[in-house]
């Protein structure tokens, strides 16, 4: 699939919870174990008589909530071989690494996407795992509240056939200590370490199995998981990937600045939020990137919640040597597709709205947190703007 190894770093850690969370403190069940680490060499090397020196910097393109289930995921089983990203991919496949939120899980349910009891429990089919792979996405984040929508058995078909298209995942695991564990993704050597978590749970989660088997955002384990990936050996960067906050809502709530700014302080180098299904600011902590919701990517539109049909994504440079650089590369959803801003025909319509928008949520953010004010810059050609520190 992609010239680049995923490393799986499994780290002993612990917690559950049903809403936004609140810190608690580990309890005596936290394992101790030490990481260990796992390649999985996704191409072949090319040969070369020495090898390469490593990357001095890598792109990550990060997207929000992406759900192959109900109307899409059926769309998916009459087509099995299409590719839902294809209206951003020119943007994908500039990247050096692509990271999801995965907004559901993969199993076979007889043809059915979607709960005929209950329209908000849903999952995709099997086709979804290889359009993953298609969209040459390289990991994604199954810490969230549909994680369990079709319990243990749908979750861990999830991970079986994520691993047969060589897509990594994060946030969830086949024990409590595999959910937690970082997951590493490595380009030209240059190693990322993600974590994962979830505030937000459909199901009533304690007690619940599914806390055996999904990453919650309780404060003092996402510290430890950060602090986990932090002491892999040869890890140049961590980011989590944070799914809380409440739908519909343009800017996060209290409990979440003060979550998502404790992950920074923990060694976090960048936030990547979701959830809410449409976009929140953007913040500069520490000279590091929060971004507190990207919006839908490829998810279902709320009618008469017009934002719910725009959405970004972030296009993250981490340097060896200098700050994380920043850009949000906006779109909106027409029908199942997201189209980027810069290839509408509308584009200086769009993009002027678009940015009255985000400046009003800056501004927002600069009154409630004047330390991690940021404004967003220009449009460039190519549609991204970048997030700058300062009010």
């Amino acid at each position: 699939m992609l010239g680049c190894r995923h490393l799986v770093a499994a780290a002993g850690l612990l917690g559950a919870c049903n809403t936004p969370s609140t810190p608690s403190e580990p309890t005596s069940q936290t394992p101790t174990t030490e990481p260990t680490v796992v390649a999985i060499t996704t191409a072949a090397p090319a040969a070369s008589a020495s090898a390469p020196a490593p990357a001095t910097s890598v792109t990550l393109i990060a997207g929000g909530d992406v759900s192959f289930g109900r109307l899409r995921g059926q769309r998916l089983l009459r087509e099995p071989e299409r590719n839902d990203f294809a209206t951003v991919q020119r943007l994908f496949d500039a990247a050096d690494l692509r990271f999801i939120n995965l907004e559901c899980t993969i199993s076979d349910q007889g043809g059915e996407t979607q709960s005929p009891a209950n329209k908000l429990v849903f999952t995709a089919p099997p086709p979804a795992a290889p359009a993953l792979a298609r969209a040459r996405i390289d990991i994604v984040s199954l810490a969230n509240n549909h994680a369990w929508d079709y319990g243990e058995s749908a979750l861990l078909e999830t991970f079986t056939r994520l691993e047969k298209v060589g897509v990594a995942w994060v946030g969830a695991g086949r024990s409590r200590q595999a959910a937690y564990a970082p997951q590493v993704v490595e380009h030209d050597g240059f190693k990322i370490a993600f974590v994962a978590v979830t505030a937000v749970w459909n199901q009533v989660l304690n007690p619940h199995p599914g806390r055996e088997h999904v990453a919650d955002a309780k404060e003092a384990t996402l510290v430890a998981s950060i602090e986990a990936a932090r002491a892999i050996e040869g890890v140049h960067k961590v980011v989590v990937s944070h799914h809380g906050g409440y739908e519909y809502v343009d800017q996060p709530h209290e409990q979440t600045r003060a979550l998502l700014r404790a992950a920074i302080d923990a060694g976090a180098d960048a936030v990547i939020g979701h959830h809410p299904h449409v976009i929140q600011r953007a913040a500069i902590y520490r000279g590091k990137p929060i971004l507190y919701s990207v919006g839908n990517l490829l998810m279902r539109m709320v009618t008469g919640k017009p934002w719910t049909e725009f959405g970004t994504l972030a296009r993250l440079v981490f340097h060896r040597n200098a700050p994380t650089t920043v850009e949000l590369c906006p779109f909106h959803i027409f029908g199942f597709a997201p189209i980027l801003l810069s290839d509408d025909p509308r584009r200086t319509m769009y993009e002027r709205h678009f940015r009255f928008h985000m400046d009003r949520l800056q501004h927002q953010g600069s009154l409630v947190a004047p330390d991690s004010a940021a404004t967003m810059g220009d449009f460039a050609a190519d549609g991204c703007a970048p997030i700058k520190a300062g009010r």
